[in-house]
């Protein structure tokens, strides 16, 4: 849900189309919008249709709405849950739209591509703005080994973001996401001395 600040709600949703265009074209998911009453939690009119992917997957999910200096930004995951996760974003002057897309090359704003080697399926991201104004994103990530399984699954991550006024944020400083260990945050390990089990006397040294 989004809160606007005159007291107005808004709820964006992905849900699959309920047509399909063509005989052979499959479902896909695109992200609707309405206006809601708090208090019931009705719908105020019908479900408008916000974004559909651009993507080849057609598949826009986990819609978030900000306002920023005036402009509505939405932002969604798109490209699946797999290699082609990403984040893209839209911008409108209202926040059931209509949006209009970002100057070529912007979008998708986060995705590390089929190759990187420590951080892929780069989305489903969350932006916010801390208490001394920096701005961050929140996204899912995997670390897969060389066979190509991530034993973690997705992983929560975060990066900085930087969005001037009027302007379209950009994510990690325009660069792809690299694996960083904040050891400074760890609380101090103790080194192990080691111990072996040779299964056969019930002891271990």
């Amino acid at each position: 849900m989004f809160f606007d600040d005159d007291d107005r709600v808004y709820l964006t949703v992905s849900r699959l189309l309920p047509y399909r265009k063509t005989d052979n074209e499959e479902f896909r998911a695109v992200i609707w919008g309405t206006e809601i009453d708090l208090a019931t939690g009705d719908s105020l009119h019908r479900p408008i249709l916000l974004r559909e992917s651009h993507h080849s997957r057609k598949c826009a999910e986990g819609p978030h709405i900000y306002k920023k200096d005036g402009w509505y930004y939405l932002l969604v995951a798109e490209g699946g849950n797999v290699l082609d996760h990403q984040v893209r974003m839209a911008r409108s002057k209202s926040p059931l739209g209509p949006y209009e897309e970002p100057p070529h090359g912007c979008n998708p704003f986060l995705f590390n591509g089929h190759h990187h080697p420590d951080v892929q399926s780069t989305g489903h991201a969350d932006l916010i703005q801390d208490t001394n104004g920096y701005w961050w994103a929140f996204f899912l990530a995997i670390r897969t080994q060389s066979n190509g399984i991530a034993p973690l699954g997705r992983e929560c991550w975060f990066t900085p973001l930087v969005w001037e006024t009027d302007q379209w944020p950009v994510f990690n400083n325009g660069q792809t996401v690299e694996l960083q260990v904040l050891t400074s945050l760890l609380p101090p390990q103790q080194s192990s001395s080691g111990w072996i089990d040779d299964f056969q006397t019930g002891m271990s040294t």
